[in-house]
């Protein structure tokens, strides 16, 4: 006989088969203070962006009209090509580069996790090169890895 899973029913999450959890009550949380959420980007992310504003984007034209965050900067293929070299001249990396096409994802390629492989430009430029090979008329946008010097001289 096969052990498994009866039914169509999924997981919670992993190894939930091994453990009863239909019986358990909900999780009751109680606050002593009010919650106060905030949407604010922290200081650090904010830096990260004064500085890719200011040192990568410069003089390029943003094509996010709103179809996302106004924190991500979209670029036609000239304009990231731009970008790359831009990246790849400061020592900067590249975690992930997703393309864009009339306000809808397209697709999405990533480095590997380990961080020292995202500042080398083949993994990118080579990506690139794969994008504009299946559509030129695509917006691109990147994550991005910033050195912490970088970030200490603003």
């Amino acid at each position: 006989m096969k052990k498994g899973r009866t039914g169509n029913r999924k997981r919670p999450y992993p190894g939930a088969e091994n453990r009863n959890i239909s019986n358990q009550p909900a999780l009751k949380i109680t606050l002593a203070y009010p919650l106060k959420i905030s949407l604010s980007f922290s200081k650090e992310f904010r830096r990260k962006l004064k500085f890719l504003d200011k040192h990568i984007f410069y003089g390029l034209r943003n094509l996010n009209n709103g179809f996302d965050a106004a924190s991500i900067k979209y670029f036609n293929g000239k304009d990231f090509k731009i970008v790359l070299d831009r990246v790849e001249q400061h020592g900067l990396g590249i975690y992930g580069i997703e393309p864009w096409k009339n306000g809808e994802f397209f697709w999405v390629k990533t480095v590997s996790d380990d961080i020292y492989n995202c500042t080398g430009p083949r993994w990118y430029s080579k990506a690139f090169e794969e994008f504009l090979a299946q559509d030129d008329d695509l917006q691109y946008a990147a994550s991005y890895y910033i050195p912490e010097k970088y970030l200490k001289k603003g």
